[in-house]
């Protein structure tokens, strides 16, 4: 009798997500021999098609990013029981805070035998001064400090930094972990093109979030047009309602009202969207390894990005891009402005960020790294 193949479980919080940055892994995953399930939140009718089509099993969840309701919490961890005990996974694989912390809760009281999870970045919370944040973070390190127990668990950290600071916060004195960087780039699929003519295009490929450095990159494309310097600015990227630091479609046509930069919303081509770029920008407040950076640096296009954990380790200052202050616009000003005087220096930059990205960020590696973790866990 032929044994039945492993079952690999994928918990993520919204289907969008798990398309764009994990989709090329659960394919090679298929590959490999597994019988891949996928069971997300938020999900369109043409994201769940899309995915069994590929030949995956969707599972639908009730899981709301934003909600701190308990009961809400309650309602979906009884549906993750559920869904672990119908599908009953070898491995599950979860990505963000909530199917981390709960998910791993879940696995252990089931006994799922071999559960990973993908800390992908500790976000804005972790790196906010207001008191509020300060308070979630806690509660947020002692959800995770209780429920990441699973006898054969590994986490995946994309930075040095994200795995100190994890280790520090939660206080967890022993923790099974490797770092894998980041989600990987197609560079066959991103490469890069000759620079488009005309004006100079600075383009921020991203959530239309605060914490992404939004307002920050608006007002410096203005302060550079006041002083007569020719540049377009845009925003490539839809508002995330469930995120309470995402922007209004109103903010955002404010933004371009004041400061002369274009909003073009969500962009289905993001390798296009490069080609027709001069610059790519991204003045977050903290990554966990940014894709658009990846991608951008596939494409062989200058970065501007600030010097925090995950864009820094992306970028290096003055090689492959330039590294700014976050949170401050005069330094991001002044380094566009330079990329903007410079063509030489563009083309450098986007030399070396193209060889970077070839050396390091490329999907077969990433793919390759994750597959060989999870038959460590069998």
């Amino acid at each position: 009798m032929t044994a039945s193949p492993p079952r690999l479980l994928f918990v993520v919080n919204a289907a969008w997500f798990f398309i764009s940055h994990r989709l090329p892994l659960a394919e090679a995953a298929g590959r490999a021999g597994y019988e891949v399930h996928i069971a997300t939140g938020a999900a369109t009718a043409d994201e769940v098609r899309s995915l069994e089509i590929a030949g995956f099993n969707y599972h639908s969840l009730g899981l709301k990013r934003a909600s701190g309701n308990p009961f809400h919490n309650a309602a979906l961890l009884l549906q993750l029981f559920k869904v672990y005990r119908a599908v009953r996974p070898a491995i599950v694989h979860h990505v963000t805070i909530k199917p981390v912390i709960l998910g791993t809760l879940a696995a252990r009281i089931l006994h799922v035998p071999a559960v990973v999870n993908a800390v992908s970045g500790l976000g804005y919370s972790f790196s906010s001064t207001e008191s509020r944040r300060k308070s979630l973070r806690y509660l947020v390190g002692l959800a995770y400090r209780a429920c990441l127990k699973h006898p054969r668990m590994t986490v995946i950290f994309q930075n040095v930094d994200d795995r100190l600071d994890f280790l520090n916060w939660t206080r967890i004195r022993s923790l099974n972990h490797v770092l894998i960087a980041g989600s990987g780039v197609d560079i066959k699929r991103f490469y890069p093109t000759p620079e488009p003519g005309g004006i100079v295009r600075v383009v921020v490929p991203a959530r239309m979030l605060r914490d992404k450095g939004i307002v920050e990159f608006a007002m410096a494309i203005g302060s550079l047009r006041s002083k007569g310097v020719l540049v377009e600015g845009l925003l490539a990227g839809s508002p995330d309602p469930e995120n309470p630091e995402s922007l209004t479609e109103p903010e955002l046509r404010a933004l371009e009202t004041q400061y002369g930069v274009r909003w073009i919303g969500h962009c289905n081509d993001v390798a296009d969207l490069f080609s027709s770029a001069h610059i790519a920008c991204l003045p977050s407040y903290r990554e966990g390894l940014p894709k658009a950076l990846i991608e951008a640096s596939a494409a062989g296009r200058a970065i501007v990005t600030t010097d925090v954990p995950g864009c820094k380790h992306v970028v290096e200052d003055g090689v492959t891009g330039l590294l700014v202050p976050a949170r401050q616009v005069a330094p991001l000003a002044e380094a566009i402005g330079r990329l903007i005087a410079d063509p030489g220096l563009r083309l450098r930059l986007g030399t070396a960020a193209r060889a970077r990205a070839e050396a390091q960020f490329g999907i077969d590696r990433i793919v390759s790294e994750t597959l060989h973790l999870y038959s460590r866990m069998k």
